[in-house]
């Protein structure tokens, strides 16, 4: 699939449902659907849009982490994915 395509999956998500949190597993299944990807990519990805505080990292008890959408950057995102139309 590739960065590029899974950073535009996952923006396009997340603008779309911007109350979502999911674990990388429901990530994976549910955020980018169709075609199989490199898990090592996603990961990259979600790493990625953590730094850049594009998506908030919550740990659980048992050691989950679970990923959210920083509602305060949802005007930046929206730019951005214009963009890359």
């Amino acid at each position: 699939m590739g960065k590029e395509k899974i950073l535009k999956a996952l923006l396009r998500y997340v603008l779309e449902n911007p109350n979502v949190g999911d674990s990388f597993e429901g990530i994976t299944g549910w955020w980018i659907k169709g075609d199989i990807t490199d898990p090592r990519e996603i990961k990259e990805v979600i790493e990625l849009l953590v730094s850049k505080e594009i998506l908030i990292e919550k740990n659980l008890t048992n050691s989950t982490k679970i990923y959210f959408v920083n509602k305060s950057k949802i005007a930046e995102i929206r730019i951005f994915v214009d963009r890359m139309k």
